[in-house]
């Protein structure tokens, strides 16, 4: 995976489903 300087709304929301950076690494709280 390349380093991105920006993130959009879907990658955020990928990230909170901990699909961004993969199982076991950082993850956001998904929004309510």
């Amino acid at each position: 995976m390349t380093r991105q300087n920006a993130y959009t709304r879907e990658d955020l929301l990928a990230c909170s489903r901990g699909e961004l950076f993969g199982p076991g690494n950082a993850q956001l709280p998904a929004p309510n």
